[in-house]
C-alpha cells in the first residue's frame, strides 16, 4: 500500500489540519496496521469500499473491505486504547486530519451524530455534498486532490460555532504540562461540570480522557523520537509519578510498554507512529 502524509498548503489551514494522508493500493491484499490514541479526529473518504467498526472495550478495530457503494465517508477519533485497522481491499482513501475542535469551524452538528455516520463529509460540507467527491476521486495526482479539498474547506470556514473559550482552553493545554482537569478547570475560572460540557460540545471528549491522551502523545514522541533518552527521564519529564506508573499507563492504552513500542513502531514520513504489517 502507499502511503502519502501532505501538509496543508495555505497558511490559514495550519490550525486547522495537521495533515492529509492518501492511502492507495489496487491490488486486494491483506495490510494490517495499528496506530495510537491521537487529540485529533480523521475525515475518510473512501472509493468502492465498505468500512465495518468493531468494538471490546475500549478497543475499536475497523475492517476496510471490497464495497459497492461508491463513496463512503467517516469519522473517526477519540481512541482510549490502539486502533487496530485490517485491509482487505483495493483501496483509494483520503484522510483529512483535524486539530482537536476544528471541526467546529465548519458545523455545529454532535460529534457523536458524525462518528455514527457514514456521509460525514457531506455533513460537515453540505454544499459540496454533490459531484465534488466524484471529481476529487477522477484527479490522479495526490497534490492536486489536496488543492481541491483546501480549497472547498477554506470556503467553507463559519466562525460561529467555535467559543473563545474553546480557544483558550486549548492555549492553556498546550502552554502547561501535566495539567489535571481541576487545575485546568481553576485556571478558567470555570467549575468542572461547566468544562465537562465544554469539552464534549466543543471537542468531542471529556476533558480527563483528553488530558490524558495530550500526555500520552508527548511521552510517544520522546520514546519515538529520542532513542537515547531513557524512558525514566520521558516518564517524569510528561509528569507520570514514577516509572511504574508511566509502563501501568502506557499497558493500559496500548498494550505494550514503552520499551516495547520503541522496538515495534516506525514512523511514517516523520508524522504517522504506526505498526504496519502487509501479508
Amino acid at each position: 500500500m502507499k502511503t502519502e502524509i501532505i501538509k496543508p498548503n495555505h497558511s490559514e489551514l495550519k490550525n486547522i489540519i495537521q495533515y492529509f494522508i492518501i492511502f492507495k493500493s489496487e491490488s486486494i491484499k491483506n495490510i494490517e496496521y495499528t496506530t495510537f490514541p491521537n487529540t485529533n479526529l480523521c475525515l475518510a473518504i473512501y472509493k468502492q469500499n465498505n468500512v465495518v467498526v468493531e468494538q471490546n472495550g475500549n478497543s475499536k478495530h475497523l475492517f476496510t473491505l471490497q464495497g459497492n457503494a461508491i463513496y463512503k465517508s467517516y469519522l473517526s477519533g477519540f481512541h482510549e486504547s490502539n486502533f487496530k485497522v485490517s485491509i482487505n481491499a483495493s483501496i483509494d482513501e483520503i484522510c483529512i486530519i483535524f486539530h482537536p475542535a476544528a471541526l467546529r469551524l465548519f458545523s455545529n452538528i454532535s460529534y457523536e451524530e458524525l462518528i455514527k455516520s457514514d456521509e460525514a463529509f457531506q455533513m460537515l460540507f453540505p454544499k459540496f455534498a454533490g459531484d465534488f467527491v466524484e471529481r476529487l476521486f477522477e484527479e490522479n495526482n495526490n497534490h492536486k486532490r489536496i488543492l481541491m479539498l483546501e480549497n472547498i474547506i477554506l470556503r467553507s470556514i463559519n466562525n460561529q460555532y467555535i467559543t473563545e473559550r474553546t480557544k483558550e482552553v486549548l492555549h492553556i493545554i498546550q502552554q502547561n504540562k501535566g495539567l489535571k482537569v481541576g487545575s485546568l478547570a481553576k485556571k478558567l475560572s470555570m467549575n468542572e461540570s461547566t468544562l465537562y460540557r465544554l469539552f464534549i460540545n466543543q471537542i468531542g471528549q471529556n476533558p480527563k480522557s483528553f488530558l490524558r491522551t495530550v500526555r500520552f502523545r508527548k511521552a510517544l514522541d520522546g520514546i519515538l523520537h529520542l532513542e537515547k533518552e531513557k524512558l525514566t527521564n520521558i516518564a517524569y519529564r510528561n509528569h507520570y509519578t514514577d516509572q511504574s506508573h508511566f509502563i501501568r499507563d502506557f499497558k493500559e492504552i496500548t498494550g505494550e510498554s514503552p520499551n516495547q513500542l520503541r522496538n515495534k513502531t516506525s514512523i511514517q514520513q516523520e508524522e504517522l507512529a504506526w505498526i504496519y504489517s502487509q501479508h
